[in-house]
């Protein structure tokens, strides 16, 4: 297992707070970012791409130009629970969405899982989504996903608060959220291929326009 810890660390006005790399599909890395910033960058805040298990404790992603994070094809390994955890971070003012993730596989055979786990979490005023979370593994057989969004805020985003694309086997839980006063739907749920659950309780979903 290969690790990545940052600690206090802040970008701005560059053309990315953060960005990182793993071209090794079958040796996830596992990155820890507490109390880290990226504001008002050129691109996005923070830009992931490859196989990791990341973990996001007291960050803040404002005002960049693109998204606030976007992990463009977060890749599961093979054989094992893939893990993405986000807990009191704001993702607020970004050009596009304020938290984009696309889920996807390698294409080795095998099966595996992921659980992302968003746990008190802002996501306001951004220039598309304020959450947009993209399953990309339809059609690989034996990958199943887990989503879990307690006690978070999407607010006043121009497009939907919370949107899960769940184009293949996955589970989402939305538990004490708020989604107020987005441009289109509070709480987003589209499917083309694959059945799913999703579970909405002990949350508000007022004033959106759609």
């Amino acid at each position: 297992q290969r690790f990545c810890e940052l600690r206090s660390l802040a970008g701005g006005r560059s053309g990315r707070g953060f960005k990182l790399r793993s071209v090794d599909n079958n040796n996830p890395v596992e990155v820890t970012m507490v109390r880290c910033a990226a504001s008002v960058c050129i691109a996005g805040g923070t830009s992931i791409s490859g196989a990791f298990d990341l973990f996001m404790e007291d960050c803040a992603m404002i005002g960049n130009g693109q998204e606030g994070l976007t992990a463009d094809n977060l890749t599961g390994n093979v054989g094992e629970v893939s893990r993405l955890l986000a807990r009191d971070c704001v993702f607020s003012h970004n050009g596009s969405e304020g938290f984009d993730v696309d889920l996807a596989t390698s294409g080795d055979p095998g099966t595996g899982r992921w659980v992302l786990r968003l746990e008190d979490c802002e996501f306001s005023n951004n220039v598309r989504d304020g959450c947009l979370i993209d399953c990309d593994y339809e059609g690989q057989a034996g990958w199943f996903a887990r989503f879990e969004i307690e006690g978070c805020e999407a607010r006043g985003n121009r497009e939907a608060g919370f949107h899960l694309d769940v184009d293949a086997q996955a589970t989402s839980h939305f538990h004490r959220t708020i989604a107020a006063a987005n441009g289109t739907e509070g709480v987003l749920i589209s499917s083309e291929s694959a059945p799913g659950t999703v579970v909405i309780d002990t949350s508000a979903i007022t004033g959106n326009r759609a």
